[in-house]
């Protein structure tokens, strides 16, 4: 039988732990000088076993930083290409003059006969494979190509390899030796067609194609289903043959037990989107609730049940959000206002819930500091007090989708210090990071995995700008307000604007980078803040566009100086970007779809860039994105009214 070993540093005093750690990680994974504080708060977790020739090893433990010199090198011949899958918290890999940083929900590679630098941020959980070079590397594929490069792990074949190694983690202990030589070998060669894809070179043994393939042969076939379809794609000669061998494992059939184990272990799911959960798996939702559907397996045959597991994740392939697979997504912003559009923002949260959206994004405004402008209590809002932002969380989290927030001027830097309530829009501003951004994951009842910014030490205040990635689409959240992006107020309010506005900068610059390195179908910006996009026009484009003609009801802002770094870094970008733009933004409550951001190289509008505006107070409705990847435009838009919040015209008219 193979064998798990575990180790820990709690098996020892606290003083001895990270000396403790630096021997295990020396004698584990290979010769590496550790660093960390040594004050006795460091933890650390490993366990760790052989998979035939592949070392598999799970860990947790507190920031610490490892480095592999050219003198360690030497001292150590064992030539691993070492895989990293990141569960928890952020990490940074440095390596041949390459640097990346790794969020939940992604993985790379790097050489261990090569020097690198490994800095974990944070507390930290990872699943580690040490792999021979042969088994990964073919012929043809050139290794420099794939180091230190981010892969990712919820969709396509590099979440199928993640996934049944966590599930070998489970099952290594009940397998023969043989048997967990096997699924080692499955892992490496799932790697191994990740990366042949990553480098664009064909292959007749990649899994997708194979099931494409048989797809495309039997589509006119009323009886094709998935249990055919996993059959020839994992070897079974016919489907009769892969039932009788479900059968004798589970004691049930595939298809019985497909429709009934997801509903199981996710009463809320429908039986058509169960699929062992295919739906939570595709949409990269929490990696430990996903992970939890392996628990169900019945015991006896392991290697059986994790082939098991992989036929799960096969199904997920087919019926969650795939790289080309179409979904929609919900967008709200400025609500809600007062008590009174309480009652319409509950109904626009019924009609998101009831729809079927892979997340719901709120672009900012959550409240509206309304007592200056109406002394009566029973309508007037009563923003800027923990009590209000208690309530909206729980609102958001009431979402039974994944819920994305990016702050409006509403939220904090519009709350006025009024008599009764002396409030400072910086400690709300503070307190909104911690309520509302969680490291890693999104807010909803089915969060989804983001990276923060704040994972970058030098930005690390920033937790409110996000980055994620779904359906082969790059989204990307940005903090920029309304009402001149805090600028113009105070000194230290000009101080807040001017370093969030270099760590928007940033993060919008590494949007368009990550975007066109992971060559994304399409980059999705959100923020709250109407930027002015006509005010930067130069006067002759503005007479070409009939600018001073746009009717009453579409009002041209003011030019507010404080965004014009903001549309010239934009413009820049998508100078040299040619996939889909979507500018999502609320702030000044119009609904419209347009295209107003011009090029300074050609003096004609972006054809690539769509500015959508959601609606807001005091109309209560949302607006559904639908990413469809047949789409040449790849997005399209569609205004969803709420018919409870339709205003009644001949009451109001009469």
């Amino acid at each position: 039988m193979a064998a798990l070993e575990v180790v820990s540093t709690d098996r020892v005093a606290p003083k001895e732990r990270l000396p403790y750690w630096k021997d295990l990680i020396w004698q584990l994974l290979g010769r590496l000088r550790s660093e960390a504080r040594a004050d006795g708060t460091f933890r650390g977790r490993m366990e760790y076993g052989d998979a035939g020739d592949v070392k598999m090893c799970r860990l947790s433990a507190s920031s610490h930083r490892v480095s592999r010199t050219p003198d360690l090198i030497r001292q150590d011949d064992r030539g691993y290409l070492k895989v990293v899958f990141q569960l928890e918290g952020s990490t940074w890999f440095e390596q041949g003059g390459r640097k990346t940083l790794l969020s939940p929900g992604e993985w790379s590679i790097y050489d261990t006969m090569k020097a690198y630098t490994v800095s974990n941020t944070s507390d930290i959980e990872q699943m580690v494979l040490l792999v021979p070079r042969e088994k990964i590397l073919a012929a043809h594929l050139n290794p420099d190509e794939l180091l230190v490069q981010r892969y990712d792990a919820q969709s396509g074949i590099g979440r199928l390899a993640g996934e049944l190694m966590h599930k070998a983690f489970e099952e290594i202990e009940s397998c023969s030796a043989d048997s967990a030589e096997t699924v080692g070998d499955a892992v490496a060669q799932l790697l191994r067609q990740s990366f042949m894809e990553r480098a664009g070179r064909p292959t007749s043994l990649t899994l997708r194609d194979r099931i494409k393939t048989y797809i495309q042969r039997n589509l006119r076939d009323a009886d094709l289903s998935i249990d055919r379809i996993a059959a020839y794609s994992w070897g079974f000669s016919s489907s009769t043959h892969f039932s009788k061998a479900f059968r004798e494992a589970f004691g049930t059939s595939p298809k019985h037990y497909r429709m009934t184990a997801g509903n199981e272990a996710l009463p809320e799911e429908s039986a058509s989107a169960s699929l062992a959960g295919a739906d939570l798996l595709a949409r990269g939702a929490a990696r430990r609730r996903f992970f939890e559907l392996g628990q169900r397996f019945p015991r006896g045959v392991p290697t059986m049940r994790i082939f098991a597991f992989a036929l799960t994740l096969l199904a997920a392939s087919f019926n969650g959000y795939a790289q080309d697979r179409t979904f929609d997504f919900g967008l709200i912003g400025d609500m809600p206002y007062t008590k009174v559009q309480e009652v319409e923002y509950q109904r626009v949260l019924a009609a998101l819930n009831a729809a079927d959206l892979a997340f719901v994004a709120h672009i900012g405004d959550f409240q509206f500091d309304a007592t200056p402008y109406n002394r009566n209590p029973a309508t007037a809002a009563m923003p800027c007090v923990d009590e209000n932002y208690k309530s909206i969380y729980d609102s958001f989290q009431s979402i039974r989708h994944a819920f994305i927030l990016t702050p409006g001027d509403n939220d904090w830097s519009d709350c006025a210090p009024l008599a009764a309530r002396k409030v400072d829009p910086l400690d709300l501003l503070a307190g909104i990071r911690t309520r509302f951004y969680p490291e890693g994951r999104s807010l909803g009842q089915r969060p989804i995995a983001v990276l923060n910014q704040s994972a970058d030490p030098n930005f690390g205040k920033y937790r409110e700008n996000l980055r994620w990635t779904l359906g082969g689409v790059m989204f990307a959240t940005l903090h920029i307000v309304g009402e001149n992006d805090n600028f113009g107020r105070s000194p230290e309010m000009d101080a807040e604007h001017a370093e969030r506005k270099a760590a928007n900068l940033a993060w919008l610059r590494q949007s368009f980078a990550e975007a066109k390195s992971a060559n994304s179908r399409g980059l999705v910006i959100l923020t709250q803040a109407n930027p002015g996009f006509e005010t930067v026009w130069p006067d002759s484009t503005r007479a070409r566009y009939f600018l001073r003609f746009i009717p009453r009801g579409q009002p041209l802002p003011s030019r507010p100086l404080a965004f014009d770094d903001y549309l010239r870094a934009l413009s820049d970008e998508l100078e040299t970007y040619d996939k889909p733009v979507a500018y999502l933004h609320g702030d000044t409550h119009i609904f419209r779809i347009d295209k107003p951001l011009f090029s300074r190289k050609t003096n004609r509008a972006f054809e690539n860039f769509t500015r959508v505006e959601t609606f807001g107070w005091p109309d209560s409705h949302w607006v559904r994105v639908t990413v469809d990847p047949a789409d040449p435009q790849l997005f399209r838009f569609r205004a969803e009214v709420v018919p409870g919040n339709v205003v009644n015209r001949k009451r109001q008219n009469p």
